[in-house]
């Protein structure tokens, strides 16, 4: 096994911000319910059934959050996630095309970006199926500071 020289976990901002997306949901579906019917039962039974959707949604967004590491390594770096289906890819610092930064604004609110792997991966092109669109090797989120050093140490290899 490779000396590990750097690791990254997920920031706990990622979980605000599936905390906030299950939150934006759950007043979607029961204020128009409300504001519409003016039904109190009907409503409560909509906000209990969301409320439980939604604890499950963001119960799994937790495990994945807990699951997910980035071990960057001398000669290349290794992704770990998945909650039921453990996935492990290992990308040399040399196959990697670019990694690209995007910054979408409603996460920067919490401090992320999105960090997306480039690789010269066949996999990433899904020409058999009539799909011709590009896939990243793999993307996460990443604080701005830790995005820009991957970023770096991936280019000064």
């Amino acid at each position: 096994m490779a000396a590990i020289l750097k690791s990254y976990k997920l920031p706990r901002a990622v979980l605000a911000f599936h905390l906030f997306q299950v939150i934006i949901l759950w007043l979607v579906g029961v204020l128009p319910t409300w504001w519409l019917s003016r039904d109190l039962k009907l409503t409560l039974y909509l906000a209990l059934i969301l409320f439980i959707l939604g604890a499950i949604i963001f119960f799994i967004a937790y495990l994945e959050y807990y699951y997910f590491s980035l071990e960057v390594g001398p000669d290349s770096f290794t992704v770990r996630s998945g909650v039921i289906v453990k996935n492990m890819k290992t990308i040399a610092f040399k196959s990697i095309q670019s990694i690209d930064v995007s910054y979408d604004p409603l996460i920067q609110v919490f401090g992320l970006v999105v960090v997306r792997v480039w690789s010269s991966s066949p996999q990433q092109f899904n020409l058999n199926s009539g799909d011709s669109r590009n896939h990243p090797e793999f993307s996460f989120y990443l604080t701005k500071a830790e995005a820009g050093a991957l970023k770096q140490e991936a280019a000064s290899r």
